[in-house]
């Protein structure tokens, strides 16, 4: 008998993911996710695409789950999910039961964060850490501690985020298109747009490099053993050569959703 299905929908500032994930069957397992699509927030419909992705595929999810960093449109998948394929839940974040958050400022930790934390959490071993790369509209390089608690990181612009920047606040700088970067461009750009894609990929490569290297640097120092390196993100593929020792897990976000559902 094929394993239930549950509905779980990351809503970040660029994009809606979704993705059908099996409900997980050991403490220490991942949900699988069989199917998954992204969708603009910028959708003027985006409950009907999701329902109608769903159809498509013949995907009888039991229930579904939402949770993100943007409000507005989360509360817009609500409003036009009623009487759609299963009930949705919102789940703001993970429960302090599941997740201990040590920041000065718990309430003000994104919940895409703390998703790819409480994930996280399954694939690091016991009194090791697991450092969490996301990299999306903002990219993010995150500690979880030894004891599984969502310790803090750091927060930078994306590679989309840096491309429309440099355009939009400079008069001559032309937009780059972020899929230009694959492959790694040369390092020495010999006219402008090539000088924006090489500052653009070694920039902010060189960025998350030096961010894993001192928080790792942190964790070996308390932990007497590096931790699991797990890289997240719609950008992932442009940082994954760089990183060898990290374990891509491209729905990190959306197995986060599903294990921070409450009980039955």
């Amino acid at each position: 008998m094929p394993a239930p299905l549950v509905l779980a929908i990351d809503v970040g500032n660029s994009r809606v993911k979704a993705g059908a994930l099996t409900e997980s069957r050991t403490a220490r397992a991942l949900p699988d996710c069989v199917a998954s699509t992204a969708i603009p927030v910028s959708h003027s419909h985006p409950a009907k695409a999701l329902s109608d992705w769903l159809e498509t595929h013949e995907l009888r999810p039991r229930k579904g789950l939402i949770g993100g960093v943007n409000p507005a449109v989360i509360a817009a998948v609500l409003e036009g999910w009623i009487g759609r394929h299963c009930p949705l839940t919102h789940i703001a974040r993970p429960s302090h039961a599941l997740l201990v958050n040590r920041t000065t400022q718990p309430d003000r930790v994104g919940p895409d964060r703390l998703f790819d934390a409480v994930a996280a959490n399954r694939l690091r071993q016991n009194g090791a850490s697991a450092l969490i790369i996301d990299s999306g509209t903002a990219t993010t390089v995150n500690l979880v501690d030894a004891e599984g608690a969502f310790a803090g990181g750091a927060i930078l612009a994306g590679f989309e985020l840096v491309a429309s920047a440099l355009h939009e606040r400079t008069a001559l700088l032309p937009k780059v298109d972020v899929a230009d970067l694959m492959p790694p461009p040369h390092p020495l750009g010999r006219d402008t747009e090539a000088a924006i894609r090489s500052g653009l990929h070694w920039g902010l490569v060189g960025a998350v490099k030096e961010l894993v290297a001192r928080l790792s640097a942190l964790a070996v120092e308390r932990d007497s053993q590096s931790p699991v390196m797990v890289l997240t993100g719609g950008a992932s593929p442009l940082l994954l050569p760089h990183l060898p020792e990290a374990q891509l897990w491209p729905h990190l976000t959306l197995q986060g959703v599903v294990l921070s559902a409450p009980s039955p």
